[in-house]
């Protein structure tokens, strides 16, 4: 199995072939060659879309690692993928809306919170819990330090900052196998997700800071 999605996370179909289709606890799994979909991971979902062969068409719901190995991925259908496919080209296509917002709300998350330590001039400690949903994502914190004003502050930097664009990078790390960096402002994170290549891609969001038993969380829209 090759997977695409890290160099090439545009790209939104691809013809290859089917490896496997089986069936295990109740859900249907397909696993191709050639692989587009982004498994669910890091708090970016798994990637949906379809798989087309002549005039029979499966639904992926769903895209997870292997229990046997993070480096294979299976595709949750919606329906039994049909058996005759095994071996065989077939047309996967993504859902690239929802690939598309996984990867602006992915790097959104990032930046607001290195935001915020430069509103404060000060390191903050990362995100308790970081989830990405369709269409908004939020970072949950275990740490008073960090306030609506300094949330508010930092969504008004990063709104001028994605007026003007700035290039975002993913990499792999050399010196250990399958970790990934995200880069951007020459601030660093390890993640392996998928992102998008500028972060004028993000476009205007909405930001709502809320607290509960202590614990701060602030929320992120896409429009």
């Amino acid at each position: 199995m090759k997977n695409l999605y890290h160099d090439s996370p545009y790209l939104t179909e691809k013809e290859t072939k089917v490896l496997s289709v089986f069936k295990n606890s109740g859900k249907n799994y397909v696993q191709l060659e050639d692989n587009i979909f982004y498994p669910r991971g890091g708090g970016q979902k798994g990637d949906k879309g379809l798989l087309i062969h002549g005039k029979s068409t499966v639904k992926v719901v769903d895209s997870v690692k292997s229990p046997q190995s993070d480096e294979e991925v299976l595709l949750i259908t919606e329906t039994e993928a049909p058996n005759e496919w095994v071996g065989k080209k077939i047309l996967a296509k993504l859902d690239e809306i929802f690939r598309k917002k996984q990867m602006r709300l992915h790097s959104m998350v990032h930046l607001h919170h290195f935001f915020m330590e430069q509103a404060i001039g000060q390191k903050l400690p990362y995100p308790k819990t970081s989830d990405i949903l369709d269409g908004f994502a939020f970072n949950r914190y275990e740490s008073e330090e960090i306030t609506e004003e300094i949330a508010l502050k930092a969504g008004e930097l990063l709104k001028e900052a994605i007026k003007k664009g700035a290039p975002v990078k993913t990499y792999a790390d050399d010196s250990r196998k399958g970790f990934r960096f995200w880069e951007c402002f020459g601030w660093k994170v390890p993640c392996g997700g998928t992102h998008i290549e500028n972060i004028s891609e993000i476009g205007d969001f909405s930001l709502r800071f809320s607290k509960k038993k202590g614990m701060p969380t602030i929320n992120l829209e896409i429009k």
